[in-house]
């Protein structure tokens, strides 16, 4: 199997499991909202994996895993942080926006 095929396997395992286990904080939803948190987790952790990691690294200052490992690990938290971070943006946006008035008086 070649590199470029290992590395996108371990990318969509790492989100799956990511995207997976952000649905077990999730009570309460209908098959069709588990559906998109999981797409959601899955897409975020595939493509965001590698930046997420960095930036927790950075963060923390460790160095976790090496090779695949890393992408695993990247994707995995990028794919647990997706739905709530996204969450999180949508609020605060709800809320800078309905502080506004937009009627123009």
């Amino acid at each position: 199997m070649s590199d470029h095929v290992s590395l996108w396997i371990a990318k969509i395992l790492g989100a799956g499991a990511g995207a997976f286990f952000s649905l077990i904080f999730m009570r309460k939803m209908t098959q069709a909202q588990m559906t998109r948190v999981f797409a959601f987790g899955l897409v975020v952790g595939t493509f965001f994996g590698a930046p997420t990691l960095l930036w927790i690294e950075k963060k923390i200052g460790i160095e976790a895993g090496t090779g695949l490992e890393r992408e695993i690990i990247g994707a995995l938290l990028a794919g647990i942080l997706a739905y709530p971070a996204f969450g999180t943006v949508v609020r605060l946006l709800r809320g800078a926006t309905s502080t506004r008035d937009i009627s123009g008086d």
